[in-house]
């Protein structure tokens, strides 16, 4: 018997996100089972499917089960008897991927393969259909459903397509348009509309530009010396071996910088009151939250301290 743990990151258009679980894997002689544990997915609420990517001739996933986010959170389990994923006659020594996907080309992958190809950290697969006998007479008439299958449209981009409109429907005067997007013209112009990203946004010219690179205790010698003192820090440690990983934001406007350090964790007011008692004073959601409401009891994010430039 072989168990091992293997970290589920988000990933999105092939670019690894912050750690938001794990796989826990029990792997006996005949049968396979695997543990989900998801937490901090933003605040995301609905069932989404879980696969088991293999690559043969293009890389294929493989329906195992269904997994129930709520507020970000939730867990799940399946098992592969002797080893087999499903009725697809594939092993799970061949998995590439466990991956969830959670729509609009958002998704959570585990990597069980040491070197996964890439498009599997892309999310660029077709789903596997088992292949059934077809009858000679109706052979025909299946025919273009299985050209329908064989799409090699990735799976993450797919989107419920609705029943074909008739003509009048479709053209310009009859789309609804949101208000601040509706230009007052005498003749419809489609181009406009198949083109928001034209649309003129001068307030954005004069916001502060953030990024956010995730870094490690050792990155914390590449700041100004006056910041070393951080890898000292009791708290900063103790986030940083729960998540293996701190967060480095950066703001620039005007030519001018400035970083802020940030430790993962839940919102509490014990954390809270600690955070603050070793230099940490500012929480800042992962996530919007919802203004209703007032209490970021159970909030994951990162609790930021301001960096020295000297």
């Amino acid at each position: 018997m072989r168990r091992f743990i293997t970290y589920i990151y988000e990933y999105e258009q092939g670019n690894r996100g912050r750690n938001t679980g794990f796989i826990r894997t029990d792997l006996r002689e005949n049968s396979c089972r695997m543990e989900l544990q998801i937490r901090g997915f933003d605040r995301f609420k609905g069932k989404c499917p879980v696969y088991l990517t293999v690559y043969e001739n293009g890389l294929q996933a493989i329906p195992v089960t269904e997994l129930l986010l709520t507020q970000g959170m939730g867990s799940c389990s399946f098992t592969c008897e002797n080893n087999r994923i499903g009725n697809s006659g594939f092993d799970v020594h061949q998995a590439q991927t466990l991956t969830i996907a959670c729509g609009n080309g958002r998704f959570l992958t585990g990597c069980l393969s040491s070197t996964p190809v890439p498009e599997a950290l892309r999310g660029e697969f077709l789903i596997f259909q088992e292949k059934e006998a077809v009858p000679p007479a109706a052979q025909a008439q299946t025919e273009p459903v299985i050209q329908t299958q064989s799409t090699t449209e990735p799976e993450r981009f797919r989107q419920p397509q609705a029943m074909p409109e008739p003509e009048p429907v479709r053209q310009p005067q009859d789309i609804p348009e949101p208000e601040s997007i509706r230009q007052p013209e005498t003749t419809p112009q489609p181009e406009t509309i198949q083109q928001p990203k034209t649309i003129p946004q001068p307030e954005a010219a004069r916001q502060p530009q953030t990024s956010y690179q995730k870094v490690e205790i050792q990155d914390i010698r590449k700041l100004p010396k006056s910041n070393w003192n951080l890898c000292n820090n009791r708290f900063l440690l103790h986030g940083f071996f729960n998540y293996h990983y701190l967060m480095l934001k950066t703001l620039e406007m005007n030519g001018e910088k400035r970083q802020f350090l940030g430790i993962p964790g839940i919102y509490e007011q014990p954390e809270r009151m600690m955070a603050m008692l070793f230099g940490f004073p500012e929480f800042e959601a992962a996530a919007a939250v919802s203004s209703d409401s007032k209490d970021m009891t159970g909030v994951f994010g990162y609790w930021m301290c301001p960096l020295n430039q000297d």
